[in-house]
């Protein structure tokens, strides 16, 4: 099932098409627009949680050239 937007640049391509090749003169799409999308609100990751998403990555490539904390090395060992 296509959507109204997808019907809209269809239509618009094939119109621009034919006034590209002379078989119509105005452009029926001209000025139409399709219906405005809602979008979702922007969830900002906390400092904290950027953390423990690093940190359950695999493998040193992954470590972002960040130096490793002695003290929270030895916090979590122990």
């Amino acid at each position: 099932m296509a959507t109204c937007s997808a019907n809209i640049c269809e239509s618009a391509s094939i119109f621009t098409t034919a006034l590209n090749d002379q078989i119509v003169f105005l452009h029926p799409c001209r000025g139409v627009t399709g219906p405005p999308v809602a979008k979702k609100p922007l969830r900002i990751v906390t400092p904290t949680e950027f953390e423990s998403i690093v940190d359950a990555l695999p493998g040193e490539q992954w470590s972002l050239g960040r130096r490793r904390d002695p003290l929270r090395d030895r916090s979590a060992a122990g």
